[in-house]
């Protein structure tokens, strides 16, 4: 698409490995500081209102529009998708363990 490779890597950072994330960054050039990098050279998770905030930016992905209706019309659909998000996306599903309440209420809430 003719980005420079340090503006993609950016993207990619902050987008936690998401290429249509990471997409929606460049094409908007608006790219997010990229989050935290831990001492082995992984990401770390988001803790706390940082995970929310995270697990939050979802709401707006059309994906998780679908996901959302699909577990509220057959809630044992649960484990299956997050069986496959672990396998798409490790640091997502990562996230989501590490704060079922949060990922739950945003399952739970209208609109989106």
């Amino acid at each position: 698409m003719g980005f420079p490779k340090d503006q993609c890597e950016k993207a990619l950072r902050a987008a936690y490995n998401d290429s249509d994330r990471a997409v929606e960054y460049l094409l908007s050039g608006n790219i997010p500081e990229a989050p935290p990098q831990g001492q082995a050279g992984g990401m770390e998770m988001p803790q706390g209102d940082m995970a929310a905030h995270v697990l939050g930016g979802i709401v707006n992905n059309p994906q998780f529009a679908q996901i959302r209706q699909l577990i509220r019309n057959d809630p044992s659909s649960l484990g299956p998708i997050l069986q496959q998000i672990a396998q798409t996306s490790p640091q997502l599903y990562q996230l989501i363990s590490q704060n079922p309440e949060t990922f739950e209420r945003l399952i739970m809430q209208e609109g989106g």
